[in-house]
């Protein structure tokens, strides 16, 4: 059965990988696939090699890398849009070959219309399914999917209450990771964040406040994509005037002023859809201790280089343990301090396999204990990566995700 699959990695990550690999310009689109695929790019990692043995054809292709896709298209003299390069070129891979699934892992960056086309244009496609890990911006991209997938309890809820077909599928690791990276040196990094700090609603608020917490008293070292967000003059009186916008607004909606006709003036669009007044991009008290992010293998190699790192779940999975640093950092034999969830238990067991914390205060002490006792660090490491490895291998999803696949398949094919 054949899979095509959209990924939309980090342009950070590829501009980063192509300045450390300048031949892989002028390499064919098989050459470029393979590079990339080898420093582990992409989400979710390594599907094509997991759903191959279970009778998958599998094409993956990186939908934003447009020295990929031209080349793609160079080599097929295919005629696109310079203005839609993107969508042209993603619709010529999809009718070449003529897959029975799309999968889209990003489905923010393609509208609704967008994927129905596709549809049309395309009679082999059997289902479209799409995986939603965070935020979205409508209900409506999700009704041109025939199910979502999601690694998030609390949007499997919400999406499904609303009624969309949606599944869990919790996040893995990719034991091939480990010939990849040098597990044998000892750690040179304390304490580690690796991962996003979007300061708005939902997202990374709480992990925002622990981080500032945690650098208070503790020497960290934090790689993450905010390090290039601008916070200068001009970006926070953008910020503060919008802030003034939103004030003002309020009140007079709360006066009893129409509050669609007042969105609609143009003075008050932008902030029509605020709850609340935009936050400074950077925290200021962590700042000092941010770097560059760190992406693919690199990014493995930091995680077993550091005694300890941090995890903190994104807002919106409130009561949930959800994200792809719990298996990345036990995966490669890292002491994990994650935030508790009710079905942590699930997935490791408390302060056995990964160590837990419930507040900043807490989150603060129980970093200065594992940093202080390497015994029990490396217990906690090595208890958390045995279980990653037994119980979380991208093996394992991967046949999860099969049966939901031949499931949907039966039950669309029975419709017909």
């Amino acid at each position: 059965m054949k899979l095509f699959k959209i990924a939309i990695p980090f342009w950070q990550h590829w501009l980063q990988l192509y300045s450390e690999h300048p031949e892989l310009a002028t390499q064919t689109w098989a050459e470029q696939q393979a590079t990339i695929n080898h420093n582990w790019f992409g989400f979710p990692h390594a599907w094509k090699d997991a759903l191959e043995p279970l009778g998958y054809d599998v094409l993956e292709v990186l939908a934003n890398v447009n020295l990929v896709q031209k080349t793609w298209a160079a080599e097929r003299n295919f005629v696109y849009n310079e203005a839609s390069w993107k969508y042209d070129i993603l619709k010529g891979q999809i009718l070449e070959f003529q897959p029975e699934i799309l999968f889209v892992a990003d489905m923010f960056q393609f509208s609704p219309e967008w994927i129905q086309h596709i549809r049309q244009s395309c009679p082999s496609i059997r289902l479209v399914m799409g995986w939603c890990g965070g935020p979205w911006p409508n209900d409506g991209l999700f009704k041109a999917y025939d199910f979502t997938l999601s690694c998030v309890p609390e949007i499997v809820d919400i999406l499904s209450q609303q009624g969309h077909r949606t599944f869990h599928l919790n996040h893995s690791f990719d034991p091939r990771i480990l010939d990849r990276i040098d597990t044998s040196r000892p750690p040179s990094i304390d304490f580690s964040f690796i991962g996003n700090i979007n300061r708005n609603s939902q997202f990374h608020v709480a992990r925002d406040a622990t981080l500032e917490k945690l650098v208070a008293d503790i020497q960290a070292e934090i790689f993450t994509l905010a390090f290039y967000e601008k916070d200068g003059l001009k970006t926070n009186a953008r910020r503060l005037t919008k802030g003034q916008l939103l004030h003002v607004a309020q009140w007079l909606k709360a006066a009893g002023m129409s509050a669609p006709w007042l969105d609609s003036l143009p003075l008050f669009k932008s902030v029509a859809t605020l709850k609340t007044a935009p936050r400074r991009a950077i925290n200021p008290r962590i700042k000092p201790f941010m770097q560059p992010p760190r992406f693919g293998i690199p990014m493995f190699q930091t995680l077993r280089d550091s005694k300890a790192t941090f995890n903190s779940h994104i807002d919106l999975s409130a009561n949930s343990a959800s994200n792809m640093r719990l298996f990345e950092a036990t995966g490669v034999g890292t002491c994990l301090v994650t935030d508790y969830k009710t079905n942590l238990h699930t997935l490791f067991e408390p302060d056995y396999e990964v160590l837990t914390y419930n507040s900043p205060d807490e989150c603060v002490e129980k970093v200065k204990w594992v940093l202080a006792h390497p015994q029990k660090r490396d217990e906690i490491a090595q208890a958390g990566q045995a279980r990653t490895l037994k119980d979380h291998a991208l093996s394992l999803r991967a046949v999860q995700l099969d049966e939901i696949l031949q499931h949907e398949i039966q039950r669309l094919s029975a419709l017909v």
